[in-house]
């Protein structure tokens, strides 16, 4: 995975499998993956330090990896 910084915005990100919209937060953007929804995303967001209200596009590759 080629290293961005932080304030680089993708619109689509590869996680686990499947393609994200990036410009959703990051709990709404996980309930593409199957299994999860908006309270586990929300649950998976906090538990890895990330802020649920971040869009998933403007998250680090640090960020992103700590969420898998």
């Amino acid at each position: 995975m080629a290293k961005t910084s932080a304030q680089e915005f993708r619109p689509i990100v590869r996680f686990l499998g499947t393609d994200l919209d990036g410009s959703l937060k990051t709990p709404y953007a996980l309930t593409a993956v199957k299994g999860i929804g908006v309270m586990l995303g929300y649950a998976i967001a906090r538990a890895a330090g990330v802020d649920p209200e971040k869009r998933l596009g403007f998250l680090s590759d640090e960020e992103l990896r700590r969420l898998e």
